[in-house]
């Protein structure tokens, strides 16, 4: 397992340059991101403005719930607060709201070739600074 470990990370570090270097229109270009109706309400008014380091990467968000919408490309991604089953697009836990005992996951339906690209990661990076302040 020792030995696997330190391939295994290689591996991803070798997907991410690669999917750097095979998505070169995203360089500059903002996502289109769809939100889900029962997110929205979670997400502070006005996300992404005012946080920086998403506003650079995420353009204003629309409403959506529909991973068609990302199949079509009329968008890039979707955050949804459920996992929903879309052959050919990840559907990844990017952030987790807690409140009390309860968690809830948000999920990033999206290309595959968008999961781990530099606005996805900023997009994780920047959930995670709201939902997890102090972690």
């Amino acid at each position: 397992m020792d030995a696997y470990l330190p391939e295994l990370s290689k591996a991803f570090r070798i997907i991410s340059r690669s999917t750097e270097v095979i998505a070169p229109a995203l360089t500059g270009r903002k996502l289109q991101i769809g939100i889900g109706d029962d997110l929205r309400g979670y997400l502070p008014e006005g996300w992404p403005r005012g946080f920086a380091d998403l506003h650079t990467h995420i353009a204003l968000p629309v409403t959506s719930n529909d991973p068609e919408d990302v199949r079509a490309g009329k968008l890039d991604g979707l955050l949804l607060l459920q996992q929903v089953h879309a052959p050919g697009l990840s559907n990844e836990a990017v952030a987790t709201i807690v409140s009390g005992d309860d968690r809830q996951y948000i999920y990033f339906v999206c290309s595959v070739g968008l999961a781990g690209c530099r606005q996805s990661r900023a997009l994780a990076n920047g959930l995670a600074a709201i939902f997890l302040p102090n972690a």
